[in-house]
């Protein structure tokens, strides 16, 4: 019984490995876009009225914001995952180290 709880966890563990390595890249490209987004703020701040990329780079900067909160919500997911996990594996070592 112990090694197949053993297993399910090493499964669920190289999952969440799996996840905090995909979000790893995603944050990585996220920031290089925001530091290119930042980049271009001159269009907002300069004094020529451009209507058009100024528009472009307000809806730039929302969807930056909509991709963000995205990333957030499933970053929160994927952290409860690890620290559920976390708190199984140290319950069940406490069981083990009862039983000893």
């Amino acid at each position: 019984m112990s090694q197949l709880a053993d297993t399910r966890l090493y499964k669920r563990s190289k999952e969440i490995i799996h996840d905090l390595l995909k979000k790893e890249e995603e944050i990585t490209l996220l920031h290089q876009h925001v530091v290119k987004h930042e980049s271009q703020l001159d269009i907002m701040i300069d004094e020529v009225d451009q209507p058009k990329m100024e528009q472009a780079y307000r809806d730039e900067h929302h969807d930056l914001i909509k991709q963000m909160e995205t990333y957030e919500a499933s970053y929160q997911k994927t952290k409860k995952l690890l620290f559920a996990l976390i708190s199984e594996i140290i319950k069940k070592e406490k069981q083990h180290h009862l039983l000893n």
